[in-house]
């Protein structure tokens, strides 16, 4: 994975090397999270069914954006800029999340 665009920097590197980090992360989501819904789905077949389409589109999905915006300069740009406003808000959002008082903030 670290290969996966040569040529492209360390940012290609850095993606190879955090991808793991990730999918472990994932796979702890999927076990403890979402294998204690599938019990108390209607249909536990297919709600994994749905689960594992749906997990495989974002992949797609994921894989073509990241595809085009190595292509495209102005593409990559903009994915930059959500990914930066994005942050900001989850920054903004963590006191709040944890119940910190910010001083001058309701």
């Amino acid at each position: 994975m670290a290969e996966a665009h040569a040529g492209s920097g360390d940012g290609a590197l850095m993606t190879g090397l955090m991808h793991p980090v990730f999918e472990l992360d994932h796979l702890v989501a999927m076990i403890i999270v979402h294998g204690i819904e599938i019990p108390r789905a209607v249909g536990p077949a297919l709600y994994t069914l749905g689960f594992l389409i749906s997990t495989s589109t974002l992949h797609i999905v994921g894989v073509l954006i990241g595809e085009v915006a190595a292509m495209q300069t102005w593409f990559g740009r903009g994915l930059r800029i959500a990914g930066g406003v994005v942050t900001a808000s989850g920054v903004a959002f963590l006191p709040h999340a944890l119940g910190v008082t910010v001083p001058g903030v309701r």
